[in-house]
C-alpha cells in the first residue's frame, strides 16, 4: 500500500512560543485597526513595570479623542505560517485606492520585536514621518482577539517613545 506524505517547509517545533500563534494562529490571522482604540503612546520601558520615569502609557478611547485619526477602513494587514513566516498588508487610502504588499515576517520571542520584511506594519492616521522603520515592530500587549504593535517614534519634537496601534480580527 502506498501512504502520501505531506512535508512542511517551515519547522513548526521553532514556532511552540504561544506568542507565534497570538500572531498568526493555526491557520492565519487577518488583523484591522481597532477604531474603538487604533492608537497609543508607550515609553521605552513599557511595560516592564520598573517604575522607570519611562514605563508609561496613554492610549486613549476613541470615543473623545477623534482627533488622532479619521474613522475609516485603513485596509487590513495577514501573518501566517503556511509553508514559510508570510505576511502581507493592504493599504487603503483616504480616497479608496488600496495596496498590497507581500513579504515575510520573524519574531524574537525573547525580545517582543517582530521584524517585517518586504512591508511595513498597517497603520492609522498621519504618523508615517515621525518614526523612521515601519519594520522593526515591538509587541506591546496580544491576547488571542487582540494585539497592539508599536514602532519607536524617532522623528518628532515630542520626544521617542512608541507609537501603539490595536487591532482586532
Amino acid at each position: 500500500d502506498s501512504t502520501i506524505i505531506h512535508v512542511s517547509n517551515t519547522d513548526l517545533s521553532y514556532l511552540t512560543d504561544p506568542v507565534w500563534g497570538y500572531i498568526a494562529g493555526a491557520s492565519g490571522k487577518t488583523w484591522v485597526l481597532d477604531m474603538s482604540k487604533p492608537i497609543g503612546w508607550y515609553g521605552a520601558d513599557y511595560p516592564k513595570h520598573n517604575g522607570s520615569a519611562d514605563d508609561w502609557s496613554w492610549h486613549p478611547d476613541y470615543v473623545g479623542n477623534e482627533y488622532v485619526m479619521a474613522n475609516r477602513d485603513y485596509g487590513s494587514m495577514h501573518f501566517d505560517l503556511d509553508n514559510g513566516k508570510n505576511y502581507s498588508v493592504t493599504s487603503i487610502n483616504e480616497k479608496g485606492n488600496s495596496t498590497t504588499k507581500s513579504g515575510a515576517f520573524d519574531i524574537n520571542t525573547s525580545s517582543g520585536m517582530i521584524k517585517l520584511i518586504g512591508a511595513e506594519l498597517l497603520y492609522g492616521g498621519d504618523y508615517h514621518s515621525q518614526a523612521s522603520n515601519w519594520q522593526n515592530i515591538c509587541i506591546l500587549d496580544m491576547s488571542d482577539t487582540s494585539i497592539t504593535l508599536g514602532v519607536w517614534r524617532d522623528q518628532s519634537a515630542e520626544g521617542p517613545c512608541w507609537i501603539g496601534f490595536t487591532y482586532k480580527l
